[in-house]
């Protein structure tokens, strides 16, 4: 409890960010790794080892391009920023074991960025309509997410990792305590933020790589499958033209975690277009 009190005291983050509750929530993500580390590492390596294979895909090795690093625990950070030139890793925010993690790779550098170019529209839409409308106005592009930080005719890879079922829950959580919210709304911005973020991959010309939550199933202690949803809100992914593909399971929550007797299962799958 102490840790995530100075956590949330010495973190720098967007004002934004923090108002939406992101970096309590990164905060608490931390923590859950700590109590979970032995469900966790298998995925961790798995998601290692894709981006990996991915990175090997590019003809070219100027500037590798993560979206959605996190902790960078799964990422392989030694072995890419040996192979590239540039390594861009992106995320809201980044905490203090994350900085430390990147720290002895000079050409590694985080980057805080909203990727789907939307929170603070969030905050000051009043409406799901408007919020929608923003999104359609306003959708995120590369070019100008990542400024002049990088020309992006120089990423040959680009991976979005664990990330584009992510983007819509906060904005369909705030979205959904707003009057006059249908479901049928927070069907359509989720979709689109789902949409939107598979069209930035497409920005890039060399190599793109997505590992994504294809399923999430709760079992019971029985191991009888209890509850079962798509995280990506119905969206098909492009699986045209494919490099290659693999999936696997992550025990997200296991049940000395979850605490009313069910474990929680990720399908994950993880495409590859060269």
């Amino acid at each position: 409890m102490i840790w995530e009190l100075i956590q949330s005291l010495t973190t720098p983050a967007n004002p934004v960010v923090k108002k939406l509750g992101f970096l309590n929530e990164s905060i608490g993500m931390e923590a859950r790794y700590q109590r979970c580390q032995k469900s966790w590492d298998p995925h961790y390596q798995q998601c290692q080892q894709v981006i990996l294979k991915a990175a090997s895909e590019a003809t070219q090795q100027n500037t590798l391009l993560i979206l959605g690093a996190g902790s960078l625990r799964d990422i392989p950070l030694k072995a890419l920023s040996e192979s590239f030139k540039k390594v861009l890793l992106v995320d809201l925010l980044f905490l203090k074991s994350a900085r430390k993690r990147a720290k002895p790779y000079s050409n590694v550098s985080l980057l805080e960025i909203d990727v789907s170019n939307s929170l603070p529209a969030l905050l000051q839409t009043r409406s799901a309509k408007d919020y929608i409308q923003h999104l359609i106005d306003c959708p995120p592009k590369l070019a100008t997410l990542l400024g002049t930080k990088v020309v992006v005719d120089t990423i040959d890879c680009i991976v979005s990792l664990n990330l584009v079922t992510q983007i819509p829950l906060m904005p369909v959580v705030k979205c959904a305590a707003r009057s006059e919210t249908s479901p049928e709304q927070l069907a359509d911005l989720a979709e689109l933020l789902v949409q939107q973020h598979l069209s930035l991959l497409t920005e890039v010309d060399g190599v793109k790589c997505l590992i994504a939550d294809q399923s999430i199933s709760e079992y019971d202690r029985q191991q009888k499958l209890v509850d079962c949803h798509d995280p990506g809100w119905g969206v098909s992914l492009p699986i045209d033209n494919l490099a290659w593909s693999t999936e696997w399971e992550w025990e997200m929550l296991p049940f000395k975690e979850s605490g009313i007797g069910l474990k929680q299962v990720h399908s994950v799958s993880a495409f590859c277009w060269a």
